[in-house]
């Protein structure tokens, strides 16, 4: 079937999915043959559909003003700087190895997707004890 392709009508999908899923828009891109693009889709349907929806792999807004893009990169990177992430993990050296790294995995992504959450609803968060606040579009240690 070389030299085809596959086509469902926009509205068609959007008006479907509404009804299966619940979201009021769709957005569909093509997924290319690299075994990356493969790797990618796959965390993308685990993450979505079979995990809770623990892992964020879009982001999209409609809400002018707020970079939501640029606020989460900002946390991240703070996130994961911070050396009382480090103190943190400390707490949990008594566990067994394997035991460690999965509580340690468990625990410090709720800290971070409660440290988001707070961060989007109220222009600032915690973590670790420390507060982050979102001013002039950086993320600043208070």
């Amino acid at each position: 079937m070389k030299g085809r392709s596959f086509y469902i009508p926009f509205d068609w999908l959007q008006e479907n999915w509404k009804d299966i899923h619940g979201a009021f828009h769709v957005n569909v891109k093509r997924i290319g043959g690299s075994s990356k693009d493969a790797r990618r889709l796959s965390r993308y349907l685990v993450s979505q559909y079979c995990g809770d929806q623990d892992g964020l792999v879009r982001l999209s807004q409609s809400r002018p003003g707020v970079p939501m893009g640029k606020m989460r990169e900002a946390l991240r990177r703070a996130f994961k700087s911070m050396p009382e992430r480090h103190e943190y993990a400390h707490t949990l050296s008594d566990l067994p190895p394997d035991e460690f790294a999965k509580e340690l995995k468990r625990n410090l992504w709720q800290k971070f997707k409660a440290a988001w959450d707070q961060l989007v609803m109220t222009g600032s968060c915690e973590l670790f004890g420390v507060k982050l606040v979102w001013l002039g579009e950086q993320l600043i240690r208070v």
